[in-house]
């Protein structure tokens, strides 16, 4: 899993493919589905961008879900359990809640600004968490995407025209 990356009107446009939100299968509340790390380079940090999800296919059961950017100093992601009865990512510190409220029971599409703000850390991520004991089934499916400047400007060209010689050759 990747991220997707497009440009438009002045802005990078990264989309992850479906994320699938998964039975947690316990009583406690879960992280349901976590993004694949925002790519080398990507300028998030202390800024203030919009993220947005799509609910394609709904879960189960109709419980709210938020999105959290979640920061780490390692990416290592071989140690997160999902999906067990418990949850844990002992690698990744949830660093900025997005009140966004996705209706996992239902298709729809949410967005919100991530304010990441005084946040600085080499690997960044987003998760889909859920305050529900159980979602009933692994059915669900949202797409995340987010837009920033880009790090580099995009080469537009140079405008023609007289820009003055720098004169004789001095030698």
């Amino acid at each position: 899993m990747s991220w997707t990356k497009t440009h438009a009107n002045g802005y990078d446009i990264y989309t992850t493919s479906a994320l699938t939100l998964a039975d947690n299968a316990g009583t406690n509340a879960e992280i349901v589905a976590v993004s694949p790390a925002i790519p080398d380079g990507v300028d998030w940090e202390n800024k203030k961008f919009p993220v947005n999800a799509d609910m394609t296919v709904a879960a189960g059961a109709a419980v709210t879900c938020d999105l959290v950017l979640q920061t780490s100093n390692t990416g290592t992601t071989s140690d997160d359990v999902i999906g067990t009865g418990s949850a844990a990512t002992p690698s990744w510190v949830d660093s900025v809640a997005i009140d966004i409220d996705i209706l996992a029971g239902g298709t729809a599409n949410h967005s919100k600004e991530c304010d990441s703000s005084s946040v600085y850390a080499p690997y960044a991520r987003f998760a889909v968490k859920t305050a529900a004991t159980d979602l009933t089934d692994a059915a669900g499916r949202v797409v995340l995407s987010f837009a920033v400047k880009p790090t580099e400007p995009v080469n537009l060209g140079m405008a023609s025209g007289d820009f003055g010689g720098v004169g004789k050759d001095p030698s």
